[in-house]
């Protein structure tokens, strides 16, 4: 039977208060409180922030937006499709100038004073291929997308975005074409190797990451827990999820990204499950507070993530915010 001394080559020390400053994975015995202890690294879990004015689901939003300078434009509420844009400060919500374009399913990326959206699905119009830009007070119609289409992954900056995949005509058809933003123009580059839709991407332009959605033949199915990573010219496999799903909320890098929530199907189900990804492999994380899907994201780092708005099944107006993690002495228990 393995020992901590055969596996660590040293005994576990008795001490009578916990150390000063342990190293994380050191263990000691407290003999005050006659418990086995040790330290680790504690997850950040979600903590509640403030309401959007206008709830709201399926919206575009500043990707490299943070805790305290997100930014949510579009969308679909009860009333129907929606223009609205709201800038949060991490205070609170406050609304700005509308897109020009009412829409919902459109993508976004950049930060919350150079962002852009783009795609989406118009009522009545169908799949759109309008680009627009936001310069922190008011939207800028740019030039169009080389495909119509919403649902796709994105990513990057304003400057520099991508659109991954996503759904289309003819009919509603799961497309697998990416497209790369350099501020002026969409050019079309290597297709995902698989067709899919409402994928959860994360990263920049050149290291993104696209995880899950909706494959062919069928739709809104959700059996897809596939990952591909992009390095600016081609797209390799990367770890699955745990958790199949799509329309999840996403922050960070391709070698730090985080995945909030999301959609399952079949059986329909909203999900709260929150999967961390290093560059190879997801780890299950914290849960959120509210099952969501369709809500947007954004965040730098994945340790301080922010999501909002949802269908659950109403649409709601809620902001969860990720507490960055932290080292802990923990009580540790053994299995006899």
């Amino acid at each position: 039977m393995a020992t901590y001394k055969g596996i660590s080559g040293a005994l576990i020390r008795t001490t009578a208060q916990d150390p000063t400053s342990p190293q994380v994975g050191e263990i000691w015995f407290n003999t005050t409180l006659g418990s086995l202890k040790g330290r680790q690294y504690i997850d950040g879990v979600f903590a509640s922030g403030a309401n959007m004015n206008t709830p709201r689901a399926a919206t575009g939003s500043a990707t490299k937006g943070t805790q305290t300078s997100a930014l949510v434009f579009g969308g679909e509420s009860s009333g129907g499709n929606r223009g609205l844009t709201e800038a949060y400060n991490g205070t609170t919500w406050s609304e700005v100038a509308d897109l020009n374009t009412t829409r919902k399913n459109l993508m976004g990326a950049g930060t919350q004073t150079a962002a852009v959206g783009f795609g989406g699905y118009t009522n009545p119009g169908g799949f759109t291929d309008v680009t627009e830009e936001w310069n922190g007070s008011s939207w800028t119609n740019g030039n169009a997308m080389n495909r119509a289409k919403d649902s796709a992954g994105k990513a990057g900056v304003q400057t520099a975005a991508l659109s991954v995949a996503g759904r289309g005509t003819p009919g509603v058809t799961i497309l697998s074409e990416v497209e790369e933003y350099n501020g002026t123009n969409w050019s079309e580059v290597t297709n995902t190797p698989t067709a899919v839709a409402t994928s959860q991407s994360f990263g920049i332009q050149t290291a993104a990451v696209t995880a899950g959605g909706a494959t062919p033949p069928t739709s809104p199915t959700y059996p897809a827990a596939i990952t591909f990573e992009y390095d600016g010219s081609s797209w390799t496999g990367g770890g699955n999820m745990n958790n199949a799903r799509g329309l999840g909320g996403t922050a960070g890098t391709q070698t730090a990204g985080v995945i909030m929530g999301g959609y399952q199907a079949p059986p329909d189900a909203l999900l709260s499950f929150v999967e961390d990804y290093n560059g190879t492999a997801f780890a299950n994380a914290p849960t959120l507070s509210t099952a969501r899907t369709a809500n947007g994201s954004g965040g730098s780092t994945a340790g301080l993530a922010i999501t909002f708005g949802s269908a659950t099944p109403s649409f709601t107006a809620t902001t969860e915010e990720r507490q960055e993690g932290y080292q802990g002495n923990v009580t540790l228990t053994t299995n006899t």
